[in-house]
């Protein structure tokens, strides 16, 4: 009997919502994998933002060897260090090494650093909400929360 029961509520709730086809599909546009780009995404960096230029000497397997802060607004020294940790514990910076590199090599390659401030993450909210009233076709669960 309870499974009888159980089947009814099954067959009740199918009913009421169909079997799916009627649901419009969800348009996502093409994006590489683990591409983090956005259209609203705001590079420059802005008022309140911390920055920082990261010089990495990286082997040519990209292996990271050693780590150096250029032009910043960072302060702290324990944070600087934190920043060139975490991009240190970063593996595979193939990206930017120079195929001239010998094998037993080293070379440096520089990203940047961008620490987002209250300025800068309210603009990307107000982008955001901006490019889905734009572009009602494209639905905002093509993307991550936060982003």
């Amino acid at each position: 009997m309870r499974s009888h029961s159980l089947l009814c509520i099954v067959t009740l709730i199918f009913l009421a919502f169909g079997n799916g086809s009627s649901v419009a599909k969800v348009s996502c546009p093409e994006r590489p994998l683990g591409a983090l780009s956005y259209p609203w995404l705001i590079e420059e960096v802005m008022e309140g933002d911390r920055y920082a230029e990261i010089y990495l000497d990286v082997t040519k397997s990209g292996e990271p060897l050693a780590c150096r802060i250029g032009k910043t607004n960072i302060r702290s020294e324990s944070n600087k260090f934190n920043v060139c940790l975490a991009f240190m514990s970063t593996r595979g910076w193939r990206e930017g090494v120079s195929q001239s590199t010998p094998d037993s090599g080293r070379t440096t390659i520089k990203r940047e650093y961008v620490a987002y401030g209250g300025k800068h993450q309210k603009a990307e909210r107000e982008a955001r909400k901006l490019y889905f009233q734009q572009h009602p076709e494209v639905s905002p669960k093509c993307f991550p929360d936060g982003y």
